[in-house]
């Protein structure tokens, strides 16, 4: 890491909101993963949901854009319509884990598009929802 920093020579500013971004991208996954870790009996399963749940929130964009620029299945309205609104609602949903860590503040400093200040908004939502969802599922469970 030292040899890139002096290779490429990242804007302070840009390194220090690409490594806030990591950070808070990093503890909605965490949350996500206590959260499945508490509620579901296998540890099997509690990683393969949270793998999903990453793999889901990290490629919201492609999924989006495709289901909205056309699914590729030809003319019929009807499957653009329901990929593109069920696209649209998973989008609404989920947290947007793919606007975490963009390379773009590396190279060009931060500001343009999501910044640090909607990145703490998205956490701030999911994080106590997620631990408050955990708190209830432990409290109602009987072991």
């Amino acid at each position: 890491a030292p040899l890139l920093l002096v290779a490429f020579a990242p804007g302070g500013a840009g390194m220090a909101e690409w490594e806030a971004s990591m950070v808070l991208e990093s503890w909605i996954v965490v949350a996500m993963g206590l959260f499945c870790a508490m509620a579901l009996r296998s540890a099997t399963a509690a990683v393969l949901v949270t793998f999903g749940f990453y793999a889901l929130g990290r490629t919201a964009a492609y999924l989006l854009g495709a289901a909205t620029f056309g699914s590729g299945l030809g003319h019929n309205e009807f499957a653009n319509d329901a990929t593109s609104g069920a696209m649209a609602l998973i989008a609404a949903i989920m947290p947007r884990l793919d606007l975490f860590g963009q390379s773009r503040w590396l190279v060009v400093g931060p500001g343009g598009g999501w910044g640090l200040p909607e990145l703490l908004l998205q956490t701030a939502i999911y994080v106590p929802l997620l631990l408050l969802a955990t708190i209830r599922d432990l409290r109602v469970r009987t072991f």
